[in-house]
This record gives structure tokens, C-alpha cells and sequence, in this order.
């Protein structure tokens, strides 16, 4: 990073338009790397993936989603959005991290314009992003002259990791969910849990007249 660029952690932490504001100049003379997540558990399978999609260009910057738009169950996020932007501002790969009040990474890729926004092997393929916003994301990088890539490195679920490693459930209980996960229910529960997710629903009953003697 040269002088005009920030040194300390503490500095990389801006918003999404001090960031826009920033890379406005920095965009001619230096490619821009944008990778985007929850990054609620921050480990190895993400410290790779960071260390690749900086190879893709000069400058790498990290958005986070912010708290309330975490959709991973109950107790989630974990760490406040200021912890994982944080943590993430602590690694000396990360030039900038500014946190998203938004579903998707829509308004990153917007204040950004990355040359690269830069995604994991396992949402290459579309069909398996039940939410669609891979395909969204994709095609709002495009048109601002950017380009969809993935790295494919080691990957982890830190919803996993922190279910089972964090998790108060006794040996019993979890050696039926570790059955009732091999046999794919969970994922089927998941994917079903995700496609209502940002559905607004009304549940009607029968009107019962209860009358007492």
C-alpha cells in the first residue's frame, strides 16, 4: 500500500461511501478485488480464499453483511458485524472492510465496481444457489465492466464448525443429528428454510366456536 492508503486496522474499517469515494481514483491505476460474506467464524478456508482473490488484482476489499440480514438460524450471528469487520481488518491482506445493510452484495459491487468480485468454488455453479443471488451479483459485475470469478480452495461451514464444536447439545443428541445429517435432511430442511426466507406469509385457520356446558 503506498502513503495514501491506510496501515492500520483500525483505518480500513469505512463505510460504503467513504469507500466509494476512495476508490473513485484508485480504480485507474489499480485493479480492485471485492469479496463478500458473513464471515461470522473467520478460519482457514477463509484466510485462503482472501489470500487467492488477492492475486487477482492490487487492491482487496472485504464487505461484510450486517446483522440483521444474517439468515443462518438462531444465536447467528455470533460476532456483531464490528467484531468480524474487525477481525478481517486485522489481516495485512485486506486493504478495506466496510459492513452492508443488505441481503446481497448489491450495494458493495455498486460502491466498489470491482475489476474482480471474487466468490468460492461452491457457488460456481449457479444451480446450487437456491437464493439466486450468485446470479444477480454476477450480472451487476458485468455490466459495471467487472468480472465473476472463484477461487477453489479448502472450504468449511462456519455454521458447521460452530454447531458442532460450540454447541451445547449432549453425545446422544448429536449422534442423531450426525445420522439424520448423512442421510441429507438437513440440507433438504436448509434449502426449503432458504427458499421462504424472504417471503412474507400468513397463516389462516377455521374459525372455532367453542361453546362450554
Amino acid at each position: 500500500m503506498d502513503g495514501n492508503l491506510p496501515k492500520r486496522s483500525s483505518e480500513k474499517v469505512i463505510s460504503l461511501e467513504e469507500l466509494s469515494a476512495i476508490l473513485d481514483t484508485a480504480r485507474d491505476y489499480r485493479k480492485l478485488v471485492l469479496c463478500h460474506g458473513a464471515f461470522d467464524l473467520l478460519h482457514i478456508g477463509h484466510l485462503r480464499h482472501l489470500i487467492t482473490a488477492r492475486k487477482f488484482g492490487d487492491l482487496l476489499v472485504a464487505t461484510i453483511t450486517a446483522d440483521e440480514y444474517i439468515r443462518k438460524g438462531p444465536d447467528r450471528p455470533v460476532f456483531t458485524a464490528a467484531q468480524r469487520a474487525e477481525m478481517l481488518a486485522a489481516l495485512e491482506i485486506v486493504d478495506y472492510v466496510s459492513i452492508v445493510d443488505g441481503l446481497s452484495a448489491t450495494p458493495a459491487i455498486e460502491a466498489v465496481k470491482p475489476h474482480y468480485y471474487v466468490k468460492g468454488g461452491e457457488y460456481e455453479n449457479a444451480e446450487d444457489d437456491i437464493t439466486g443471488k450468485i446470479l444477480a451479483e454476477g450480472e451487476l459485475v458485468k455490466r459495471l465492466g467487472g468480472e465473476l470469478v472463484f477461487t477453489h480452495e479448502m472450504t468449511f461451514s462456519s455454521s458447521s464448525l460452530l454447531n458442532r464444536h460450540f454447541g451445547a447439545i449432549n453425545g446422544s443428541a448429536r449422534a442423531y443429528f450426525d445420522q439424520k445429517h448423512d442421510s441429507g435432511l438437513a440440507d433438504r430442511v436448509g434449502k426449503y428454510l432458504d427458499k421462504i426466507a424472504d417471503m412474507r406469509v400468513v397463516v389462516v385457520g377455521e374459525t372455532i366456536i367453542d361453546r362450554y356446558v
